[in-house]
């Protein structure tokens, strides 16, 4: 996929949020090399899903000897 940054000369959809990139705003031009598509995205899409990262996982103590834990 080649991505390059271009400015709106009418109102154009988002493919990825669905909101209207306004003329004259900078968006990107995504072209799929492989079905000659065009698609276009906001530069930062207010609509696009966040990225959601799992939460730390706590540390949990090791007994490494059951004989010696409980002497």
């Amino acid at each position: 996929m080649h991505e390059r940054k271009v400015r709106a000369c009418l109102d154009l959809r988002c493919d990825v949020c669905g909101a209207v990139i306004r003329a004259g705003e900078w968006y990107y031009q995504v072209r799929d090399e492989y079905t000659r598509g065009h698609y276009n995205e906001h530069i930062t899409c207010p609509g696009a899903a966040a990225v959601i990262c799992p939460p730390p996982v706590k540390p949990v103590p090791r007994i490494f000897n059951r004989a010696m834990a409980l002497a």
